[in-house]
């Protein structure tokens, strides 16, 4: 695992994991793409497994992570153009998009207006539009609605913070975000303590993550998601959701199914927003299971509709 740099009108943060036993040029380079308030962190444990198959890079968005805003906005669409040329300068042509909730959404805007960088497209529980139906998770709900009121989610984030502490921020985040924590391997939360500590220390952080935040918001509120995802290019995709999703119910991920018959619906049995952390083995299989299929031909992918355990 290496940590660099890259120059998109500032510096970008992002860890290369080289593919492992010579399997770089076998299969399309992996870019891991993290939720809001994420960083590279959220893929310690999934990036050594996608790296027996290819190479691997988690970047660190604008105002997230180690990538300091540098006079940029934390924004969707800043943060679509970054992946967009990350993929052509940094991975060096298509490849494999792999978006976890936010980031899921980034890189759905990213392949509807650059297909061609993409050779296939993985959601790991993306943010989605609101479906019919669908419960809102209350305490979920309250944080949002704080988010998109100026000034009440700045002061609402200091206050949790305050109270909570990094390893309190952490597990909090967990309890939300997984079924059961303990799942996670205590690497990886040792890991994301040690950042969140790190995190604590800079002046931009909450400023960045209401930025995005309130970006999100705005984007599904305009209904562009419902837009994006009724018009989007037939490249191969994977969506991959917990069944037990707070953040974004699993009726997001079937409303979304039944708008594109084309993708690959696996729903994960008893798991949350963060199946790339709860269950990374589950989460690896099934990416090398269906990816080389997807991508030899997309019009004969192997379309399921199934749920699978990580038991």
């Amino acid at each position: 695992m290496d940590s660099e740099t890259y120059d998109f009108g500032g510096p970008v943060h992002y860890l290369r994991y080289p593919a492992q036993g010579g399997a770089g040029g076998r299969r399309p380079p992996f870019l891991l793409v993290h939720g809001l308030g994420g960083s590279h962190v959220n893929w310690t444990a999934l990036a050594p497994l996608l790296a027996r198959t290819g190479d691997v890079f988690a970047v660190d968005l604008v105002g997230h992570g180690r990538t300091p805003p540098a006079g940029r906005v934390s924004s969707l669409g800043v943060n679509a153009e970054l992946v967009s040329r990350f993929l052509d300068d940094v991975v060096g042509g298509p490849g494999v998009l792999v978006g976890n909730s936010m980031g899921g959404l980034v890189s759905m805007i990213v392949t509807a207006a650059h297909p061609e960088r993409v050779a296939a497209l993985v959601l790991v529980d993306p943010s989605l539009p609101w479906a019919r139906g669908q419960r809102l998770d209350l305490e979920i709900g309250r944080n949002f609605a704080a988010y998109a009121i100026p000034g009440m989610g700045e002061r609402f984030l200091r206050q949790r913070r305050a109270r909570l502490g990094p390893k309190g921020m952490v597990a909090e985040t967990l309890r939300y975000c997984t079924v059961d924590p303990r799942r996670v391997p205590a690497t990886a939360i040792a890991a994301a303590v040690d950042f969140a500590e790190e995190r604590a220390a800079l002046p931009y952080g909450d400023v960045s993550f209401m930025e995005a935040a309130r970006s999100l918001l705005r984007f599904h509120a305009t209904r562009r998601s419902l837009d994006l995802i009724r018009r989007f290019p037939d490249t191969p995709t994977l969506l991959l959701h917990g069944a037990k999703d707070r953040l974004v119910p699993l009726t997001a991920a079937r409303q979304t199914a039944r708008l594109r018959p084309d993708w690959t619906l696996e729903v994960l049995d008893d798991i949350g927003h963060i199946p790339q952390l709860e269950a990374p083995d589950l989460i690896a299989t099934t990416i090398t299971h269906w990816l080389p299929t997807a991508t030899a031909s997309p019009a004969r992918q192997h379309r399921r509709r199934r749920t699978i355990s990580a038991c």
